[in-house]
């Protein structure tokens, strides 16, 4: 199967040009359209978003693993879905392989609701820690603080099911500052995990290439 089209939903407040020329690295003759999750939780949103975006191949990165997995009733069942830093409890006390706890996030929530120089300075450390390599000058390409909210109030609160990964080849690395592949693994038994590789979008996406050319998809 040639894989002509890739629809990608971002990670948590990452720009969405940014993490397309991402996935063009890894996938150069490939047309792609990234998708950034403005409202998680509504399920109407992510049907038209899917639908007005049809691909060969989907990808969820992060957050937009936990978007896909929460709606995947949307996607179609003859198409390639892919998963990398996939979360399905983003939290500690999820105890599904997040490892952050819900103090740390709820923090985290109120230095951006406080106001936007603390909110920014929260977003850079956030880079920092899951060594997200894009410029500083490329802050203004990230989506705007209420949709960041809304999107770390869906990160604390959504869990999905160990079944909503089936048919998804997932990808994980070993030094994932947030996710515990081990665990993962016992919910996503297929989990590909990425050795010395943490949770920067750039090695998991070469990765995920990699496993499906090996397996005559790509």
């Amino acid at each position: 199967m040639e894989i002509k089209n890739i629809t990608a939903v971002c990670g948590w407040a990452l720009p969405p040009n940014w993490f397309g020329e991402q996935i063009q690295q890894a996938f150069p003759n490939s047309r792609i359209k990234t998708l950034y999750p403005t409202n998680p939780f509504c399920s109407e949103s992510a049907r038209k978003a899917l639908d007005e975006n049809p691909a060969d191949l989907y990808i969820g990165y992060s957050l937009g693993s936990l978007w896909l997995f929460t709606h995947r009733q949307y996607l179609p069942s003859s198409s390639i879905k892919a998963a990398i830093a996939p979360i399905l409890s983003f939290t500690h006390e999820g105890d599904r392989g997040g490892k952050t706890p819900k103090t740390k996030l709820k923090f985290f929530l109120r230095l951006l609701e406080r106001s936007l120089e603390t909110g920014q300075a929260a977003l850079k450390d956030f880079y920092s820690v899951c060594s997200a390599p894009f410029p500083d000058d490329r802050l203004i390409e990230v989506p705007q603080r209420g949709v960041l909210i809304k999107g770390l109030e869906f990160l604390e609160s959504a869990l999905a099911t160990p079944a909503s990964t089936k048919d998804f080849i997932a990808v994980s690395g070993e030094k994932d500052v947030f996710l515990d592949s081990e665990i993962l693994r016992r919910y996503i038994p297929g989990l590909l995990i990425e050795k010395a590789v943490g949770h920067s979008p750039g090695p998991l996406l070469r990765r995920l290439a990699k496993e499906l050319s090996r397996r005559n998809l790509l």
